[in-house]
């Protein structure tokens, strides 16, 4: 039997800290064999990272690119990250303002490829399965369509462009379905122009959602239905893709819209449901049940006093997990693990 109730605040299940280690910006994690690893990169050389099956909490300094003659030599404000496990070992890859997307050996910092042009800004940086593989899609903040990349290939990894009509900085990936899709806005970021969606391997399309055009967009399918989230005009719109129905509108509780706008937003699955994180430029964070429609209460471990640098929504032992990365100026960078309790009957 199906339960309809509403899912209950998350639980607190673990707190990883970091006492010296700089400012998160980017935070990945990657199921494993024996527990996750949970990686977070500063906005200099390094990677932070906290390995489940062993214990062990660590920074790593990643590998400046090797560009000869080139502007920017060294790595810089690296703000997004993507991390999977290829053949057992984990690749990471990653970018930022004026620092284009590279793939390093996530075991020893070492430059494994990188994109030609060293100038071209990150805007997002995530891991996806395809085919049972996983791939890297990178968009940035000011071009068109995104980068695939595929890790397995090693030193010979080049980016394929997809979706190239679309606005890179409002894209995002997902799956419709067992489809991996990517969904996005026209070029131009026509105000009505509507939500493109592409298949991510052949790009042909597959739907247009007309109304506002989303300047950051998520995609999620859970419980045999697929939500599509548009932010536009401080305002988040959350369609049915499988119908084409406007399910709702969802408000920003605690977001004062003079002074904060929507900076990040990540979906994944519990129990059956498709599940949303929103995060503000200030830092306020809020959860939300898509399937239903209702928000999920913050659980109350949370420390008001600190906001939300990053986040995703994925899983741990088995169960639906928030993972929430902090920085607190006495006690450091703080990953927060939050379990999602299945709903009450």
């Amino acid at each position: 039997m199906t339960v309809r109730g509403p899912l209950p605040p998350p639980r607190c299940v673990r707190t990883v800290s970091f006492p010296d280690a700089p400012r998160p910006y980017g935070l990945d994690v990657v199921r494993r064999v024996g527990g996750v690893l949970a990686l977070m990169v500063t906005g200099g050389e390094e990677l932070v990272f906290w390995d489940q099956a062993t214990g062990e909490t660590g920074r790593r300094r990643l590998a400046d690119p090797d560009l000869p003659g080139s502007e920017f030599p060294e790595l810089v404000d690296m703000a997004q990250i993507a991390a999977a496990s290829v053949g057992g070992r984990v690749v990471v890859g990653g970018g930022g303002d004026c620092q284009a997307f590279m793939l390093w050996d996530g075991e020893t910092g070492e430059v494994v490829a990188q994109a030609e042009d060293e100038e071209m800004d990150v805007r997002h940086a995530r891991s996806l399965q395809v085919d049972g593989e996983p791939v890297f899609v990178e968009t940035w903040a000011d071009g068109r369509g995104v980068h695939v990349w595929d890790p397995s290939a090693g030193a010979g990894a080049k980016p394929r462009w997809a979706a190239r009509d679309l606005h890179s900085a409002s894209c995002a990936v997902g799956h419709w379905g067992d489809r991996p899709v990517v969904v996005g806005t026209g070029e131009h970021l026509e105000p009505d122009s509507g939500t493109h969606v592409r298949d991510l391997v052949t790009d042909e399309p597959i739907a247009h959602v007309p109304g506002p055009a989303g300047h950051r967009n998520a995609v999620v399918t859970a419980g045999g239905r697929t939500f599509l989230v548009g932010e536009h005009g401080r305002a988040l719109f959350v369609h049915d893709l499988d119908t084409g129905d406007l399910t709702g509108t969802l408000p920003l509780p605690g977001i004062d819209w003079e002074k904060d706008y929507v900076e990040r937003l990540d979906t994944g699955v519990a129990h059956g449901r498709a599940i949303l994180a929103v995060v503000s430029a200030l830092g306020t964070l809020s959860l939300w049940d898509l399937t239903d429609m209702r928000r999920i209460d913050v659980p109350p471990c949370a420390p008001e006093e600190e906001g939300t640098l990053a986040v995703r929504v994925t899983g741990m032992d088995g169960r639906p997990v928030v993972v929430r990365a902090t920085h607190h100026w006495e006690r450091g960078t703080e990953l927060h693990f939050w379990e999602i309790p299945p709903p009450r009957a």
